[in-house]
């Protein structure tokens, strides 16, 4: 059986926003006692993975491929055994995925190949040729393997999270989606390789993961902490990871545009959008049914700091208002960090 590669630890994919280096300090801001902890924008699920062990999480991001790493990081809560399709092809599904390198026999049409990498109708350079085959086949044959009951769900969401995890680390991009490099980085050029995902099974979870708006989900859920990390600034996420999408639903969208984007009207975020940005975060907070909030934002965020702690105060308890601001250049190159550019951690109790 292939090891894990311990180089890519438990997080692989380059994120817009990402708080993996804040997770320390939102732990500070969590209160003892705390059963229930909500990230309900949840990304590539790093928040989730971190308190893992020690809550009962509720999970969400209105993003699909979002969606699938959170069922395998979060819901999981043993290794898949894979018994079925052990027994049929006398293998690991990774290693039967990793060892095929040729003669794929496709179910449908390879879709990726088609529209992300250098054809005879395709100028696109998301992925070389190889790799984009080999995506195909597999998110393919994923699908297959689940109607053909030779996999479950929870396997199912297992090799489609390492698939995409796969797919982000030869992708021919800067680390977003929302163009490809003209000329080929190296690493895009390596074979695309499945891997086990490093996942913590702490004990037997009742976490629960949803693929939802934000503001649409709020009123269905409630617990203790619900942490908050919304967009800050007018960069969508959907287009910025469409193929990531499009490779999770596989659904043949129909594509548009230089880059070959799927459309995302339905995946618009509003607080990506300066005028309704202060609006959804007040919706947001205000039908909150959780006893402690923690918001993390840019201070060049779309909204301003003051209007962030106006917005916790109407609805929270003044007295337990704080707000932490941490240098953001602790986290980027002398040369790329503004000196003034901070991190902004809130809390306040409702």
């Amino acid at each position: 059986m292939e090891a894990r590669n311990k180089k890519q630890e438990w997080y692989l994919m380059r994120y817009l926003g990402s708080k993996i280096l804040l997770l320390d300090k939102i732990s500070n801001f969590i209160p003892k006692n705390t059963q229930t902890l909500c990230d309900i924008f949840a990304g590539t699920a790093s928040v989730g993975k971190y308190f893992k062990k020690s809550y009962n999480l509720i999970s969400n991001d209105i993003l699909y491929f979002s969606f699938i790493l959170q069922k395998a990081y979060l819901q999981l809560y043993e290794e898949p055994k894979f018994s079925k399709f052990i027994a049929y092809f006398n293998d690991h599904p990774i290693n039967y995925f990793n060892e095929k390198t040729s003669s794929y026999n496709f179910l449908d049409k390879p879709f990726i190949y088609e529209n992300y990498s250098p054809n005879e109708n395709c100028q696109r350079s998301y992925f070389s040729v190889e790799n984009a085959l080999k995506i195909d086949y597999i998110r393919q044959s994923i699908e297959q393997f689940l109607k053909d009951e030779i996999i479950n769900q929870g396997e199912y969401y297992y090799l489609l999270a390492s698939l995409i995890e796969a797919v982000s680390l030869v992708s021919n991009t800067t680390g977003t989606y929302g163009a490809y490099l003209k000329i080929w980085d190296k690493r895009s050029l390596k074979p695309l390789t499945l891997s086990l995902l490093d996942i913590d099974f702490y004990r037997k979870t009742n976490n629960l993961c949803f693929n939802e708006n934000s503001n649409s989900l709020i009123d269905k859920i409630s617990g203790d902490v619900l942490y908050i990390d919304p967009p800050y600034n007018s960069r969508q996420y959907a287009p910025n990871y469409h193929i990531l999408e499009t490779i999770a639903r596989y659904d043949y969208p129909k594509i548009s545009g230089v880059t070959g984007m799927r459309d995302y009207t339905s995946l618009k975020s509003n607080f990506c959008i300066k005028a309704k940005a202060g609006l959804e975060l007040d919706n947001l907070v205000s039908r909150a049914d959780f006893k402690h909030i923690i918001l993390s934002y840019n201070s060049e965020g779309i909204i301003s700091e003051m209007d962030i702690e106006n917005t916790l105060k109407k609805y929270g308890k003044e007295t337990t208002y704080k707000c932490e601001k941490i240098p953001y250049r602790r986290y980027k190159s002398n040369k790329e960090a503004k000196n003034d550019v901070n991190e902004l951690l809130f809390y306040i109790e409702k």
